[in-house]
């Protein structure tokens, strides 16, 4: 950053602390009885960080005056404020199958949990999650209790980027699930991009790669540690340019490669234009998502979306995807003012969007309405 732009900057980061400050301490934190059930926390990376970064020493139940449900309504009795990371349905269809006779009994049954006099606010943490939900319940009382509270990742900033000069433009791809993310074709992709550039590098982390595919690909360094110590991690995002956060079905991996400062490449989902709004990335169309229009009328869960997956690839629908990412690759393996662009940004971004500060202000102000109202 010019440092122009750091004159800039400065006043915009102290305000915001000085706000976070203020609204901590109106907010009156030690008055501020809140519970909140830590079940899931060790289930999804985001419950971790959610349970490193809390805004204040929560309660436990029986003093506090709101309960903050993660997930799912899990108490009872009590107001509560209903916090979703995924869908609008997750609440019910996330924790197991759902046959086709059980679909409306179940949506009603969330529909009532949405309803309820005690659910006084519903948070969501993207402008594309609200559009998801907005698609599938229309009901304007429950649609009134909707409200934007960001998520939070630990700032890993003080991770330093090595150096590019004397080493090639390096994408890092963390493939927890080879299926999921779409790995195939993102690796395809890689293919092409290296019969037709003669620089850059891929550090891919898989354990599931099929053996055929892992002995044909270029310029890779190939990590089967899953999941991948704190230390691990943190040297391949340091030795890395740009992370490649693919998913057909959804998930946060862009949160974390921001609070790096990377810029993302990313499929089309939910929350993926909210993960690219500050020009600190790449967005690819794919010509199917998890929660695209065969969600609950063909599948409810992954094994009876598979098939649908294969039915777009042997359509060669994919295709296009695989010439979007390759063009992707190219721009920044070929651009580097495009490549601090977008680095600039993505560390703009975790400042104003995924600093825990952010959240518990915003945590904060909510919780003090919700009590005091």
């Amino acid at each position: 950053m010019s440092v122009a732009g750091r004159i800039k900057l400065k006043p915009l980061v102290m305000a915001r602390d000085l706000a976070f400050e203020y609204i901590s301490r109106v907010s009156g934190k030690s008055e501020l009885k809140v519970f909140i059930p830590y079940r899931f926390r060790f289930r999804h990376p985001v419950y971790r960080q959610i349970y490193d970064n809390p805004p204040l020493e929560y309660s436990n139940f029986h003093r506090a005056k709101l309960a903050h449900c993660l997930q799912i309504k899990s108490i009872k009795k009590k107001n509560y404020l209903l916090e979703v990371f995924d869908h609008a349905l997750t609440p019910f269809f996330s924790s197991r199958k759902v046959k086709k006779r059980e679909m409306q009994p179940a949506l009603d049954g969330l529909l009532e949990i949405y309803g309820e006099k005690e659910c006084r606010k519903i948070s969501l943490f993207s402008q594309g999650q609200k559009r998801m939900f907005e698609k599938w319940i229309t009901d304007k009382t429950i649609l009134d209790k909707i409200t934007l509270v960001p998520l939070c990742w630990s700032s890993n900033m003080h991770i330093r980027q090595k150096p590019q000069k004397g080493r090639e433009i390096t994408f890092l791809f963390i493939a927890s699930n080879f299926l999921s993310k779409g790995a195939e074709y993102v690796l395809r992709a890689w293919q092409e991009f290296c019969s037709r550039n003669k620089k850059g590098r891929l550090i891919l982390v898989s354990h599931d790669i099929p053996p055929d595919m892992e002995s044909r690909i270029e310029r890779v360094r190939i990590i089967k540690q899953i999941p991948l110590s704190i230390e691990l991690k943190d040297e391949i995002y340091s030795n890395s340019d740009v992370s490649i956060a693919t998913t057909l079905t959804d998930g946060i991996t862009p949160i974390e490669a921001t609070s790096y400062g990377h810029p993302v490449i990313v499929f089309r989902a939910q929350h993926s234009e909210d993960f690219v709004k500050k020009e600190n990335g790449i967005l690819v169309d794919v010509p199917i998502n998890f929660y695209d229009s065969g969600f609950l009328n063909g599948w409810t869960n992954f094994d009876d979306y598979l098939p649908a997956i294969l039915e777009c690839k042997r359509k060669g629908l994919f295709d296009d995807t695989i010439q979007h990412l390759v063009q992707a690759f190219e721009a920044y393996a070929g651009d580097k003012n495009l490549l601090k662009k977008h680095t600039k940004n993505a560390k703009e971004l975790y400042d104003t969007e995924y600093d825990p500060r952010v959240r518990n202000a915003k945590l904060l102000s909510l919780y003090n309405e919700l009590i005091t109202k």
